[in-house]
């Protein structure tokens, strides 16, 4: 179900911020980078479970329109 036209950029998105986070851990020896890369990887799996919920996404979109004037 990763691979579904609906949720495919969310895989990938979150395939390639959790490998960005590995190689920071890593390789890079500061730490910023690791912690911006794991609030990325908390919030795409975050779009990426709303996904599953039926109308969710466009509920959170609404949201984020009437409290921030904003598309989420």
């Amino acid at each position: 179900m990763m691979l579904d036209p609906v949720r495919i950029y969310a895989t990938a998105l979150y395939l390639a911020s959790i490998i960005i986070a590995l190689f920071c851990a890593v390789y890079v020896s500061w730490s910023l980078p690791v912690i911006y890369s794991g609030f990325c990887c908390l919030f795409i799996i975050h779009r990426y479970s709303l996904s599953y919920v039926p109308f969710a996404r466009s509920m959170v979109s609404k949201i984020m329109v009437g409290c921030f004037d904003t598309e989420f």
